[in-house]
Parts: structure tokens; C-alpha cells; sequence
């Protein structure tokens, strides 16, 4: 994450670049904060479902990756895929 957060305040400009750095900084600990408590419920619910759930949407994601990486290298074809 701390990429992201130099990348943001570096795109920011100079003036709101510490503001941008410091909020990227704080979502990035509420995000990993949040994503314990949701993965515990979720587990404490589904209990082993919830691993398939996990594959399920790291699946999705790659998926996603993957059309992005094709838009990418045609940036007017994205627009007709489905």
C-alpha cells in the first residue's frame, strides 16, 4: 500500500500532498481492519464456505485483471466486449 499512497500524493501536486498521503495511509489500516472482522463473521457464518467464497472472488478479480490487461493493448475494444 505504501506505493499507492506515494502515487496518490504525487498526483496530488505539492500543496495537498501530505493530506493525500496521510488519508491513503488511514484507508489503507481501516480497510485491513475491516477486512479481519468481515473474513471472522464471515467464517464464524459459512464456516468452511467461506474459503470458497474467498476463491470465488479472487477468481473474479482475475478475470477482471485479465480483460484489463486486453484493454490495455486495444483500448477501443473494451468497449465492445460484453
Amino acid at each position: 500500500m505504501a506505493l499507492g499512497a506515494v502515487a496518490l500524493s504525487l498526483a496530488a501536486g505539492r500543496r495537498y500532498q501530505g493530506a493525500v498521503q496521510g488519508l491513503a495511509g488511514s484507508a489503507g489500516a481501516i480497510a485491513s481492519i475491516l477486512g479481519l472482522l468481515v473474513g471472522g463473521v464471515l467464517y464464524t457464518k459459512l464456516e468452511s464456505e467461506a474459503f470458497g467464497l474467498s476463491s470465488l472472488t479472487i477468481f473474479a478479480v482475475f478475470l477482471l485483471a485479465l480483460r484489463l490487461r486486453n484493454a490495455e493493448r486495444d483500448p477501443d475494444d473494451i468497449l465492445s466486449q460484453p
